[in-house]
């Protein structure tokens, strides 16, 4: 048996939904970051578009006709893009959560996951923003009741895509930062999960044991002129061919 070094790139892209341009998209998506699979906050503007991207496979929901705005912007807020020559294996959207107040930090939130074929096996990259504003609230606070149980939400499909031996990356702005809080809090269930991350501020990306980062980048708000760093990192692995 003979062992091939694979490599899996991926960028999480916070954006600030009423800036972001196709110029911008177009940047994400090129050459310059080779990405494999590209996750996504505040990208509710611009569902059509990015639906249309020839190279590359989007999942997000569906609208409905009776969608409203705020509906509308937490659907499409953050969905995943994984190039197409890597194979689709399966995608799913959920809501993770409903609206609270002020409406502007917390609209109805919906997750989204992208299930595809790499050498190094099925990845599994999933995007996730939940509500905002959260770190020192009140516990019994709607707004921060509702991001809890969005994290209980992605956690429990996490525990389902490891049960079915996939590797996982999850990228997100979380509006938490990297330190210890809650049981519900980023840091705290990505250790139960056995996750590393790395974090700038309030964006994460996570990944499941048994992949090795190699290589990351910070890319900078004069780049991407939005309001949050992108983060791009290269993971390898080995498997037996």
């Amino acid at each position: 048996m003979t062992h091939r070094h694979h490599r899996l790139t991926i960028l999480q892209a916070s954006c600030h939904g009423p800036t972001l341009t196709h110029q911008t998209i177009r940047f994400a998506l090129s050459e310059e970051f080779r990405a494999c699979a590209v996750t996504w906050s505040e990208a509710y503007r611009h569902e059509a578009f990015l639906r249309d991207r020839p190279a590359w496979r989007a999942t997000m929901p569906i609208p409905r006709e009776t969608d409203d705005r705020d509906t509308t912007r937490g659907k499409f807020d953050a969905p995943v893009l994984v190039r197409r020559h890597h194979p689709l294996i399966a995608s799913w959207s959920t809501r993770a959560c409903g609206r609270s107040a002020p409406l502007k930090l917390a609209p109805p939130r919906y997750f989204n996951g992208q299930t595809f074929a790499h050498e190094l096996g099925a990845v599994e990259a999933i995007a996730a923003h939940p509500h905002a504003k959260i770190r020192g609230m009140p516990l019994d606070l709607d707004r921060v009741e509702k991001y809890a149980h969005s994290m209980r939400v992605l956690e429990e499909h996490i525990e389902r895509s490891l049960d079915k031996g996939r590797i996982v990356v999850v990228g997100g702005d979380l509006n938490y930062p990297d330190v210890d809080g809650p049981p519900w809090s980023p840091s705290r269930m990505f250790a139960r999960l056995g996750f590393k991350t790395w974090t700038v501020g309030v964006d994460w990306l996570a990944w499941s044991p048994g992949l090795v980062p190699i290589r990351n980048r910070v890319i900078g708000r004069e780049q991407t002129r939005q309001d949050h760093p992108w983060l791009w990192a290269q993971f390898t692995g080995f498997r037996g061919v």
